[in-house]
């Protein structure tokens, strides 16, 4: 993955989702298809906002805090969550006024977070925070509207999918792309789909489909969900 341009062509592959083994998710006939039965049991209920203000969350394991998108008032809420029976609040992680908090993830000490701008053409940003302090430690620039926000099992990576919505009279349709950030020397690279215009009419004799008025393919294609294999080497990316 030290080569951003594998990371180019196994983004940009159309797929949702893959497994090694396809039997993880059909089953196969044998006896380890057996149901397994897991009882859940209410513990308690943390009030972060209003109807879709906690639409993702994540989970730091090395300090026992919950981060959750709050885009009612443009901020990840924070909740102690060592006693699970009584959860504690804790200081908000503030934009700054860049713009709205679509998604989040935790690794190795440290919160990703995908902002769209105000201006949902615009560029986005991948935030990075200390989960332990809650200290603000970088930025990167991403394409329009960053929908999700993943890390490779390894830490290595912050992945995200960068949605690319045009405005509600089709006047400005920016590229659909992803951005893939290197943890480990703080480069940031952002990638469209514009390599695969000329394959178009190939793709469309598949049943790809182009549906914004005047739309280029990289105009039309939505990055919306990112998925990060166990090796951290490919990433999957539904449009």
């Amino acid at each position: 993955m030290k080569n951003t341009r594998n990371w180019a062509v196994l983004a940009s592959l159309f797929f949702t989702f893959s497994c090694s083994k396809l039997d993880d998710f059909i089953g196969d006939g044998h006896d380890d298809d057996a149901p397994v039965w897991v009882d859940f049991k209410f513990r308690a209920s943390l009030q972060v906002g209003g109807e879709g203000a906690a639409e993702i969350s994540a989970f730091d394991p090395s300090t026992n805090k919950l981060f959750v998108v709050n885009v009612e008032v443009d901020e990840v809420s924070v909740f102690d969550i060592t006693d699970i029976d009584s959860p504690i609040k804790l200081t908000s992680l503030q934009l700054n006024g860049v713009g709205r908090p679509n998604s989040v993830s935790v690794s190795n000490g440290k919160l990703a977070v995908a902002v769209e701008s105000f201006d949902k053409q615009a560029n986005g940003y991948i935030k990075i925070y200390d989960t332990e302090t809650l200290a603000f430690l970088t930025a990167y620039s991403t394409g329009a509207l960053p929908d999700m926000v993943a890390f490779s099992p390894d830490g290595k990576y912050a992945v995200s999918a960068n949605e690319g919505e045009p405005n509600h009279d089709y006047t400005n349709d920016p590229y659909g792309s992803v951005t893939i950030v290197d943890m480990n020397d703080s480069s940031a690279r952002t990638i469209s789909f514009s390599g695969f215009e000329s394959q178009l009419n190939a793709l469309k004799e598949k049943g790809f489909r182009i549906f914004g008025p005047n739309a280029s393919l990289a105009m039309d294609v939505e990055p919306e969900y990112v998925a990060i294999s166990d090796d951290s080497k490919t990433a999957w990316v539904s449009l």
